[in-house]
């Protein structure tokens, strides 16, 4: 969106965050997603839903506790009547039904609008959604972009990461 924005309304961004995603999207991101989004039936109990939570993204998180575990289900799903409902729209999944072989759009070009936004790119060392090629390319052709690689997890850092903690502070601090 971030992309998106900027190209159709230049100068609207002073400054952005991208988290693990960029102008071309990893396949193998996208069918690992869509192997489990809108899938399955909603779990009847907050142990089902920690359990379901935790096999659909251990290797995404894979040095979380079960306290992490349980905090991060928490963030997905709400409480209602004792029970976890799904917090996003599980009408997502509809964005995986279509062809099999319909290709990505080029962002490339729109990226490179960008070029006067400072920004920091964060990227999950074992992500499947931004690869290290794409995020290093990025780095290339913006002239002002730190990018983030945050160690030992996957698709998506949770910003609460040290590593990101501290290239959001320092650019929030160029415009203190």
């Amino acid at each position: 969106m971030t992309i998106l924005i900027q190209a159709m309304h230049p100068g609207t961004l002073k400054a952005a965050i991208i988290n693990d995603i960029g102008p071309e999207v990893d396949p193998k991101g996208i069918a690992r997603i869509k192997s489990y989004v809108g899938k399955g039936t909603p779990p009847a109990s907050w142990e089902e839903a920690y359990a379901a939570v935790k096999r659909a993204n251990d290797g995404v998180y894979p040095n979380f506790s079960e306290e992490d575990w349980r905090w991060y289900t928490h963030n997905l799903y709400e409480d209602v009547d004792g029970k976890p409902a799904v917090q996003y729209d599980a009408a997502i999944s509809q964005n995986f039904e279509n062809s099999d072989d319909q290709a990505a759009p080029d962002l490339w070009p729109a990226f490179g609008m960008l070029h006067s936004v400072p920004m920091v790119v964060l990227r999950g060392e074992l992500s499947d959604i931004l690869s290290a090629e794409t995020l290093e390319r990025m780095a290339r052709e913006h002239p002002d972009l730190e990018p983030v690689t945050v160690p030992g997890l996957g698709h998506v850092p949770l910003m609460r990461e040290d590593v990101c903690q501290a290239a959001i502070d320092r650019l929030i601090g160029r415009f203190l």
